[in-house]
C-alpha cells in the first residue's frame, strides 16, 4: 500500500520523468479541448439555426 502513497507524493511528482510527461500530454489535451469547442458551436448553431443554409 505504500507504494500507492508515494506515486501521489509531491516528491515523485516532481521527477524529470514526470515532468517530461506531462508536459507531453499538453498537445493532445489541447486538440481535445478545440474539438470540444468546436462540437459545443457546432451544436449550438443547429440549435440556434444559424448552421441551416436558407435557400434564396
Amino acid at each position: 500500500m505504500d507504494r500507492y502513497w508515494y506515486a501521489r507524493g509531491g516528491e515523485f511528482m516532481q521527477t524529470p520523468i514526470m515532468q517530461n510527461l506531462r508536459w507531453r500530454r499538453v498537445p493532445g489535451d489541447t486538440i481535445f479541448f478545440l474539438g470540444a469547442v468546436a462540437l459545443v458551436l457546432f451544436v449550438g448553431g443547429l440549435k440556434t439555426g444559424h448552421s441551416l443554409r436558407r435557400s434564396g
